[in-house]
């Protein structure tokens, strides 16, 4: 695997996953707060497919803090459309 961070988030990629496996949530940010947890798969925001972390991280990068996305999400064996209010870009 290779592990990739945004922001709050730490994503890895597993070869075996389509989408970016979510591996930590800090605490209290947005991400957590819309109820992301570690396992997650991420696997569409908004309509637009993720396959990897790189399209994840291009994909909310080109959104403004403040906007509203939601992320469909494999857990175990469900998806969970969750809605996410951005926070600010890291850095």
């Amino acid at each position: 695997t290779d592990d990739r961070r945004f922001g709050d988030v730490l994503l890895k990629l597993d070869a075996e996953a389509r989408g970016a496996l979510v591996d930590e949530v800090v605490e209290g940010s947005p991400a957590a707060k819309a109820g992301l947890k570690a396992r997650d798969i991420v696997t569409m925001i908004n309509k637009d497919r993720v396959n990897t972390p790189d399209d994840l991280s291009r994909l909310l990068s080109s959104l403004s803090p403040g906007s509203q996305v939601d992320l469909k999400v494999q857990r175990g064996e469900e998806i969970v459309t969750l809605r996410v209010t951005l926070g600010r870009k890291p850095g």
